[in-house]
């Protein structure tokens, strides 16, 4: 399963291990935002693509995710927290763990896959778009606040993370997708498909 909430609380409790990261509510801290990260994306992201394609037709794409940076997610969650007065060494430790896992996840298993209006066989590129911070955010914060996270900074950690993931995958994440589907008579000429929105598995 590609979006695994499991595979990646591992990731990011092996991120974290490294940078000597501990404690008894490490874990469940962890779990839960994997588990709002997790149950997020995949309904809530759309894919937009435009492909070159060699002939009118129809069919359908797939895609998959390129520029996911660990270091520049975790940059952009690190502003955001110390904005919101987290700016101790261990927050950003606890962000660059965060965004590693998310990368990982992105990087791996996870592709775009969507329907393709008016083209044939062809490639492109996309991008992610319909992410909301404010959601995330709020879906974050439910998971910590159900492994009873209920301290003042719960709400400026869930704000700072939600930052990171929507803005870097939104501004930064590229989209490389390959068109298949049929070729009705071209007659040499190229044609730009219409692909609806399609979204990530």
């Amino acid at each position: 399963m590609p979006f695994s909430a499991s595979k990646m609380t591992e990731y990011i409790l092996a991120k974290a291990s490294q940078s000597k990261m501990g404690g008894q509510k490490m874990q469940p801290m962890i779990s839960a935002v994997s588990s709002a990260v997790c149950s997020y994306l995949p309904k809530a992201a759309e894919v937009s693509s435009t492909n070159l394609v060699l002939g009118p037709g129809n069919g359908t794409y797939r895609g998959t995710l390129t520029g996911c940076s660990p270091s520049t997610m975790g940059s952009l969650m690190a502003s955001k927290g110390q904005s919101q007065g987290l700016s101790s060494q261990e927050i950003k430790k606890f962000f660059n763990a965060i965004s590693f896992g998310v990368c990982q996840i992105l990087s791996g298993s996870v592709t775009a896959q969507g329907n393709v209006i008016g083209g044939g066989k062809g490639s492109g590129q996309g991008k992610i778009t319909s992410l909301s911070q404010s959601e995330l955010q709020q879906r974050i914060l439910s998971f910590l606040k159900g492994k009873k996270f209920l301290g003042g900074k719960t709400e400026a950690l869930a704000s700072a993370i939600s930052f990171g993931i929507c803005n870097h995958i939104m501004g930064d994440i590229k989209v490389l997708t390959t068109c298949t589907g049929y070729i009705n008579n071209w007659g040499g000429r190229s044609y730009r498909s219409v692909p609806g929105p399609g979204h990530l598995v």
